[in-house]
């Protein structure tokens, strides 16, 4: 799934793909940046404290995200957001946190 939806465009897959992994409390998204040859840039912001499952996808080009809250991931909460920071910042006006971990370009 990763190969088929970070390499180039499938018509019959869409969406982002997300990582999941274990810790001794449970499961935890894993940070990610993606990208699309040739198309947008994303970030995932994952959920941290007491909103693990929380995720925020951030497309950078866009200043556009989408926010999944702990409690509802199924009733995501969409916001414009200039950066990370303000993705955060609006995040914990909804109740949750979450995460950025910068990768290197």
């Amino acid at each position: 799934m990763q190969a088929l939806t970070s390499s180039r465009p499938v018509s019959t897959v869409g969406g982002i793909a997300l990582r999941v992994g274990t810790t001794d409390r449970g499961f935890r998204f894993i940070p990610d940046r993606g990208l699309v040859l040739g198309g947008p840039e994303w970030l995932i912001l994952v959920g941290s404290a007491a909103t693990p499952g929380a995720v925020g996808i951030l497309d950078i080009q866009l200043g556009l995200g989408q926010l999944f809250q702990h409690e509802s991931p199924d009733d995501p909460i969409t916001l414009r957001v200039a950066n990370p920071e303000n993705f955060m910042s609006i995040a914990r006006e909804h109740g949750q946190t979450v995460e950025y971990v910068e990768w290197p370009r």
